[in-house]
């Protein structure tokens, strides 16, 4: 996921994650990535499809008990993951 800026497509020229938070409470896993963005550029060609990537191995691992929000506000993109916390040595 981190590979690439995230966003929904419209991303700004040369853009970085300008942010990256993890958290781990009560069972479960949080990470949160977000970059800049242009609100008004028009749609990428990809459409989404690294998210929906991420979105399916979630789903693929932890089923129902795995979220991830994506959404725009103002000039930042932000994508935040939400799953169960597993014991070290559990794969």
């Amino acid at each position: 996921m981190l590979r690439r800026p995230v966003g929904s497509g419209r991303s700004v020229a040369g853009s970085t994650i300008s942010r990256l938070k993890t958290t781990r409470s009560a069972g479960r896993i949080g990470v949160t990535v977000e970059n800049s963005w242009d609100p008004e550029a028009g749609p990428s060609r990809k459409n989404g499809v690294g998210l929906k990537n991420v979105q399916r191995r979630l789903e693929a691992r932890y089923g129902t008990e795995a979220r991830l929000e994506a959404k725009a506000e103002e000039e930042v993109f932000r994508v935040s993951l939400s799953f169960p916390a597993e014991a070290e040595g559990k794969a």
